[in-house]
């Protein structure tokens, strides 16, 4: 696999990451703002339980991107090791490939 590919799975791997951090961070803020609105229009209040849930469902399908990530070099799934063990993501539980090798992204335990 070229390093071209490494960098287009590795980008993706943080766009997924970035967009769960985004969403979990700004669900509080989000549902805050919503019940507020939700004060000024009187259908506003049937909604917020139903935004309230899709953003939770749009969290965790991020979430499960970033937990079912394939490793870019063996293919299998990057942070699990079997069914019971939940490695801490660093490096492929299975090749040992740490995370954006070969991909040109600077890994965010390196940077200072």
């Amino acid at each position: 696999m070229t390093d071209e590919q490494y960098a287009k799975q590795w980008l993706r791997y943080r766009r997924w990451n970035r967009l769960a951090i985004g969403l979990f961070l700004g669900f509080i803020p989000f549902v805050i703002f919503i019940v507020s609105a939700s004060d000024y229009f009187s259908t506003a209040g049937k909604l917020v339980p139903m935004v309230a849930a899709g953003w939770l469902v749009a969290m965790g399908y991020s979430i499960s991107r970033i937990f079912f990530f394939r490793c870019p070099q063996c293919g299998h799934i990057f942070a699990l090791a079997s069914w019971l063990y939940l490695t801490n993501g660093q490096k492929c539980a299975h090749c040992g490939l740490k995370r954006y090798e070969n991909s040109g992204i600077e890994s965010a335990s390196k940077i200072h």
